[in-house]
């Protein structure tokens, strides 16, 4: 759906912000040459209801001119005058108002002859004595309080003002949000893309990159572990889910909870009975799904923190995945169950892992256009504690994941794409080391560097392997396969890896932002840090 803007309308943004900022000849130039008018007021609001209530004509019709109002108005409004000025024994100027006055002679005149008649004759009765003043029915202040409500609600509405850089600045976050800008850096608005030096552009380098500053923290009020959180898909929120069962959503520029949701307002949470165990966004934001130790998965209305459908499942779930209006749950029986969003039921169920299913995904790699390849170019793909992957759909293949150094009693806490969907990285629990796996030559190597056990991984878009060690050091390792040295062994480069203290013990998770400049980390005491490429 298109939104079609005015060219108009833009006009006058530009002209209050010339107005605004005292430009009064670039003001007058751009009505001049565009025909455009501002139709705002000289004055506040305030200041032209305080004249028409209190009956400073002069003022209130400098006030008003300039405006574009409509006919109707105007001919109330210069009706109520010319009887006010007559009831106040100045005919002379009632008589120019009906005789020379736009609103009365030429509108009212040509489009309610009657009424201009009536109005004249009426003029006329007061000054010939022929009528008691008295005997109108005419309330002078309702009939003005009637005056300033129509022209406040209907005429001259009260503009915000700053509407051009509140508009920039809401872009401004949009892009943002979806990853089209990182924070903290110096924007060039006018060539649309990140501040240059005097020596023309300059890409920041990996170390730049690559290194993270904390930029906001949250600390829960209960002080306890949070079992799993992660960024909305349109990244806009950042979604909690604790130990005792409550799902808070964080505005995580300003740490603090989201209460532009009506919910979160009134205090009426989206909850489980028992701990959260996983959550997941369907592809636009609008549902939340979340899991809970007792074997509940429950679909929720994000924005409006309502239960869509509720499943009971026989064993705890472990992690969600939604795809193309579908929902996969990993359970700690090593079973795969597809849900029915619309029948509430189990669709199907995916059997094949010997223990808890930490992570699904979908892997879309396009390549070669045979029809075996298109099938297996199209996966979905799980990541188990027994030390397997496996592949779904076309067949069940597993993978081999002993060369390379790799001990397949290792747990599989999750896999992720990475370069194109050539690769991925497969991170261990427990364990110093982690590995790449070459999806087109299925092969895995591992890369163990010099750091304690790895708790958490993930790689970003710009081809950065971050990982935090159960010391409190986040490592951004980057990783770039179309070069030798990474293409043979994946060998790990001391030399080329970020490191960054980020301040937290017993950390035990991490996600990345849409836009992959922004991390957020969490541990067991409740502490939630969000950090962001300098």
């Amino acid at each position: 759906m298109s939104i079609q803007i005015a060219a108009s309308d833009v006009i006058k943004l530009i002209l209050q912000f010339l107005k605004e900022n005292g430009l009064v000849e670039s003001f007058q130039a751009l009505e001049n040459e565009t025909g455009v008018t501002y139709n705002a007021p000289k004055v506040p609001t305030t200041q032209l209801v305080s004249a028409l209530t209190n009956g400073n004509w002069k003022d209130l019709l400098s006030h008003l001119s300039g405006l574009e109002l409509s006919p109707s108005f105007l001919m109330d409004l210069f009706e109520h005058i010319t009887l006010e000025l007559a009831l106040d024994g100045d005919y002379r100027s009632a008589k120019l108002m009906i005789e020379k006055s736009f609103p009365l002679k030429n509108v009212m005149q040509r489009n309610d002859p009657d009424r201009y008649i009536r109005l004249e004759r009426t003029i006329d009765s007061l000054e010939s004595g022929a009528i008691d003043k008295d005997s109108l029915p005419f309330h002078t202040l309702e009939r003005r309080q009637q005056l300033s409500r129509c022209l406040l609600e209907e005429q001259v509405p009260n503009i915000p003002s700053g509407q051009l850089l509140a508009l920039i600045g809401q872009a401004m976050k949009y892009q943002y949000t979806q990853g089209l800008i990182s924070p903290g850096i110096e924007f060039d608005l006018f060539r649309g893309q990140p501040q240059t030096t005097s020596y023309g552009m300059k890409k920041k380098d990996e170390k730049e990159i690559g290194r993270f500053d904390c930029i906001q923290r949250i600390q829960m009020e209960s002080g306890t572990n949070i079992p799993c959180a992660m960024f909305s898909k349109d990244g806009q929120s950042f979604v909690t889910g604790s130990l005792d069962g409550f799902i808070e959503v964080w505005d995580f520029l300003s740490g603090k909870l989201r209460l532009d949701l009506s919910y979160q307002v009134n205090e009426e949470f989206m909850m489980h009975e028992t701990s959260i165990s996983c959550l997941e966004f369907s592809e636009n934001s609008q549902l939340l799904i979340s899991g809970s130790i007792d074997g509940q998965v429950v679909v929720w209305n994000f924005q409006q923190g309502t239960i869509i459908r509720r499943f009971t499942l026989p064993c705890q779930p472990c992690c969600l995945c939604f795809k193309d209006s579908q929902l996969w749950v990993g359970c700690s029986d090593g079973v795969i169950r597809l849900l029915g969003l619309k029948s509430g039921r189990i669709l199907k169920e995916y059997m094949g892992h010997t223990s808890f299913v930490n992570h699904i995904l979908f892997w879309d790699h396009k390549q070669n256009n045979n029809v075996h390849n298109n099938q297996k170019n199209c996966l979905m793909m799980s990541a188990s504690s027994d030390g397997t992957i496996r592949l779904w759909q076309w067949d069940e293949k597993v993978i081999d994941a002993s060369r390379g150094g790799w001990n397949p009693s290792w747990s599989i806490q999750m896999l992720v794409p990475c370069q194109g969907d050539s690769y991925g990285l497969i991170v261990p629990c427990a364990s110093n080391r982690i590995a790449i796996w070459n999806r087109e030559e299925e092969k895995v190597c591992t890369i163990s560097p010099e750091w304690d056990s790895c708790v958490v991984a993930a790689v970003n878009s710009f081809h950065f392997i971050h990982v935090i060690t159960e010391n409190g050091y986040l490592y951004s390792i980057p990783w770039k396969p179309e070069e030798e040295k990474w293409k043979d062994n994946y060998r790990f480069w001391k030399e080329s890896t970020i490191e960054t203290n980020i301040e937290m013990k017993e950390i035990t998770g991490m996600t990345i932002h849409p836009n992959p400049s922004l991390l957020a980390i969490w541990n067991r005491q409740g502490k939630i840090h969000f950090y962001s490429t300098y």
